[in-house]
Parts: C-alpha cells; sequence; structure tokens
C-alpha cells in the first residue's frame, strides 16, 4: 500500500500457506497475525518482490508480526518488520515492528532460507529497531531433524540454502531487544556428526544504546550464536542453561562512547563460550 498497510489474520487448526504475507505500508506496516490451534504453521514457497516470506515493513514504523504454532513452524525465506521507504534502497526509515514467534506446544521453528542475510529483521533507521520474541513451550529433539532442537535452519540442518540471522540494529535509536525463552527441552544441536547451530544475532545502534539479547532454557544449550549489542552505550548479553551451556559464537557488548554493556553467562553444569568483549 501507498499509505499505512492492511492488516492480515489467518486462523486455522493447521496452517499451510504457500505463498508470502505482504502487509507493507509507505507510512505505517500493517499487522499480520496467524494461528494454528492444533497443528503446525508453514509459510513457504513464493516470496514478494523483495524476498521475504512475510513483509510489513512501513517508512514511520513497520507492523507488528506476531505466529502462534501448537506445533512446528516452518518459514521459507526470511520474515521483515523493518522501517523500510518505498522505491529505497536500504533500511533509512524511522521504526522497526515487533516479531513475536510463540510454539505453544511441542515443536521447533525452522528457518530454509535468510533474505539479505536475515532469518528475521526488525531494523529501524531515525527511531528504534523492533523487538524479536521466541519462545517455544516444548522442543522437539529426534533424529528427522539431526538431532536439532528449537531454532533450525536448513544449512546446518539438509547443507543446503542461505544462513543468516536476527538483526533488530539501528542507526539514531535504540537497538531492539531478542529474546529466546525455552520452557522445557534443548537448543541447539546434539546429534553425533560435529556439526553446530549458526544463527547472527545483531542488536547494535550506531548513535544510541544497543539491544539486549536473552537466551534460555531449562535443559542443555549447544549452538554457535555470533552476538553484537555494541552502542554508544554496550546493551546487555545473557545466556542461561539448565544443564551445559555450549555457545561457539562471539559475545560483543562495547560501548563506543560510554560503558560496555553486561555479558551474563549461567550454567548448572559444563560452560564454554568463543571470546567475549564488552
Amino acid at each position: 500500500s501507498i499509505g499505512r498497510g492492511g492488516n492480515i489474520t489467518m486462523t486455522g487448526p493447521v496452517v499451510q500457506n504457500n505463498n508470502f504475507l505482504e502487509a507493507r505500508g509507505g507510512t505505517f506496516g500493517g499487522i499480520v497475525t496467524v494461528t494454528s490451534s492444533v497443528g503446525s504453521v508453514t509459510i513457504d514457497s513464493t516470496t514478494n518482490s523483495r524476498g521475504f516470506s512475510i513483509d510489513t515493513s512501513g517508512a514511520v514504523k513497520a507492523g507488528n508480526i506476531t505466529i502462534n504454532s501448537a506445533t512446528s513452524m516452518n518459514f521459507g525465506a526470511g520474515i521483515d518488520s523493518s522501517a523500510v521507504v518505498q522505491g529505497v534502497a536500504g533500511i533509512t526509515g524511522v521504526s522497526g515492528g515487533n516479531v513475536n514467534l510463540n510454539v505453544t506446544g511441542t515443536g521447533n521453528i525452522l528457518f530454509n532460507s535468510a533474505t539479505a542475510g536475515n532469518y528475521i529483521s526488525t531494523q529501524g533507521s531515525l527511531g528504534n529497531g523492533g523487538n524479536i520474541n521466541i519462545s517455544i513451550n516444548q522442543t522437539a529433539q529426534n533424529a528427522s531433524v539431526d538431532n536439532y532442537s528449537g531454532i533450525l535452519n536448513a544449512n546446518d540442518v539438509f547443507g543446503c540454502c542461505a544462513t543468516g540471522g536476527f538483526n533488530t540494529s539501528t542507526v539514531s535509536g535504540k537497538g531492539g531487544d531478542v529474546n529466546v525463552s525455552i520452557a522445557n527441552g534443548n537448543l541447539g544441536y546434539f546429534g553425533a556428526g560435529g556439526k553446530t547451530n549458526v544463527i547472527t544475532i545483531n542488536a547494535t545502534s550506531t548513535n544510541d544504546v544497543g539491544g539486549n539479547v536473552r537466551v534460555s532454557s531449562p535443559g542443555s544449550i549447544n549452538v554457535s550464536w555470533a552476538t553484537n549489542v555494541n552502542g554508544t552505550t554496550g546493551g546487555n548479553i545473557g545466556f542461561d542453561a539448565g544443564n551445559n551451556l555450549t555457545n561457539a559464537g562471539t559475545l560483543n557488548a562495547n560501548g563506543t562512547f560510554a560503558d560496555g554493556g553486561l555479558v551474563s553467562l549461567h550454567a548448572v553444569n559444563n560452560l564454554s563460550n568463543a571470546f567475549i568483549t564488552a
């Protein structure tokens, strides 16, 4: 839409959509809400002209996206809720929207391919980055996905497709927050093939405070999640595991003009991480 984007709502026992969902706006992005009451949510196959499976971008403020699934979620390409001015390349608007992914039963979230380097983007420019909130009631660890659990990407599991991450960064406002909460089960890779679970999290701000990133699981976490919350004042990073915690990704919470942020890692048993700067 040239003006405000419209809203999209999809509700059913199982949601299988082989086409993209687009609620882009020239001013404000629309709101997208998808809910499955019994089974999975799949938004796959075709993408819009910008290459996304879901797009609620807007110049003033992007629209919020909420996906509720009783079991697993499957996304064919990236999800975009960024501050985008139509017809202008890059992130040049004001504020990003929020993206909320909720698995209410047992399941995982699979991202098949990144778009412009991101599985989810809520980037701002003149204002704040949007927040990304991911919650899974019970992760599903099984051999069909090579014993990956929680948040998966096709490059790790199947050796295909573009890799990416979560991006809530901005220029002039505060970086958006990223929260990943597992209520039951493990997060990451637990097979015997020497693989890993690669995601990059960027929650930076060029001229303001970096965002905060929090990842928690009552079981084990085994990932390679490089996380960057740099800002004029660094944001905070927290990883909390009820069993073992292994992260092969670097953690950066630097302040370019003021203080660095707090990096907090906690595991009940073994703990290992790549280098950390704050």
